[in-house]
């Protein structure tokens, strides 16, 4: 019984058959990992909020005492705390106030989109759900020797797809 042999013709015809399906299957897998990746979307605003908060606090207090260039009326918080106004103004919020033991308010700075310190009441209330476009905020209390510091940052910075 003779065999027939196939000829170079027929085998690199099988071969280039398995060689482009694997192809397509890795072409495919990476398709699959680039949509996957650039789906994702990054939700910094708490981070964000919470790190401004911790510095402006930790530029303004050291070891309990206040700064006392805060209590001037020509304090500028950008230059002091190291801010970028453009930054602050493009999608932060920050509100500073000193409060002496009774509550009553010395002084208050406010930079920044002034709607984000009543939206983010509304976001933090978990009875809403239709606020996941609002600003986040993050809230700091200090006992300084002059009273009590308080900070409120607030951050709209959505993030990017695919980071």
């Amino acid at each position: 019984m003779k065999t027939k042999k196939l000829g170079k013709k027929a085998d690199s015809k099988m071969l280039s058959l398995w060689w482009i399906f694997v192809l397509a299957f890795a072409g495919g897998i990476i398709v699959i990992g680039v949509l996957i990746f650039y789906s994702y979307e990054a939700d910094v605003r708490n981070a964000e909020a919470s790190i401004l908060s911790e510095k402006i606090i930790s530029c303004l207090a050291d070891e309990g005492r206040l700064n006392l260039e805060f209590l001037s009326d020509d304090f500028d918080i950008y230059s002091s705390c190291a801010l970028n106004k453009k930054a602050i103004d493009s999608g932060f919020f920050i509100k500073i106030e000193l409060r002496d033991e009774e509550g009553n308010v010395l002084k208050t700075i406010s930079e920044g989109k002034q709607s984000f310190d009543a939206d983010c009441n509304i976001s933090g209330n978990e009875n809403i759900r239709q606020a996941d476009y609002f600003p986040r905020c993050s809230e700091e209390t200090i006992n300084v020797l002059q009273g009590v510091l308080y900070v409120k940052a607030g951050s709209n910075q959505q993030g990017v797809k695919g980071i």
